[in-house]
């Protein structure tokens, strides 16, 4: 499934190529913010975000999405648990979007994602604080698939660039946890953010 993934990766930046002949196409650098939900704590994240639209108001969306990984959460009879671990979100969907307004300049748009989370078996340390004594040991973060919504505000001050802002929501499928003192624990890692940045139109 992952190879299926990166091929259509591959195919959507190959037709991002093609735009300047047929359709049109976008790519945007946006900072945001992660809001606290689940086990996931607040932090700030980055994405690069590449569309190519065919005709006018049907596209493919791909986007790189990299988070701080902050997490805690309470776990039965072994207390509390704290660690960071940054992780990257590659996602693909469908995207539409409409003029707003008698500009021509501005669109709303949405867009439907699924992808998948990287850093497959990655091991890192994380704090224990069970009773007031702290644990060390080792958790390993299993990479599994992901689903998500975005609305969004795009607004061109020429043809060529502008600015675009948007609110989104991931929810992701078991991104467990294993350890030498626990037993597995499933992480609750939904979570909304909201973007602004830089659009670039070809």
């Amino acid at each position: 499934m992952k190879r299926l993934l990166f091929a259509a990766v591959f195919c959507i930046l190959g037709l991002g190529l093609s735009a300047q002949s047929q359709g049109w196409g976008y790519a945007a650098i946006q900072p945001g913010y992660q809001f606290s939900s689940g086990d996931v704590n607040s932090s700030f994240l980055g994405s690069a975000d590449f569309g190519f639209f065919p005709i006018e108001n049907f596209g493919i969306h791909l986007g790189f999405l990299h988070y701080k990984g902050d997490f805690s959460f309470f776990y039965g009879p072994y207390g509390d648990f704290q660690f960071s671990k940054g992780f990257t979100v590659v996602e693909l969907g469908p995207e539409y979007d409409f003029f707003v307004g008698s500009s021509g300049k501005s669109r709303l748009y949405i867009q439907l994602n699924a992808g998948y989370i990287t850093g497959s078996d990655t091991v890192t340390s994380d704090t224990l604080v069970y009773n007031g004594a702290g644990y060390v040991t080792d958790v390993r973060l299993r990479s599994r698939w992901t689903w998500g919504f975005t609305f969004g505000y795009r607004h061109f001050w020429n043809r060529n660039a502008g600015f675009q802002m948007q609110a989104s929501f991931h929810a992701q499928s078991y991104y467990d946890t294993y350890g030498w003192y626990y037993d597995p624990y499933a992480l609750n890692t939904d979570f909304a953010d909201a973007r602004m940045g830089l659009v670039f139109r070809f």
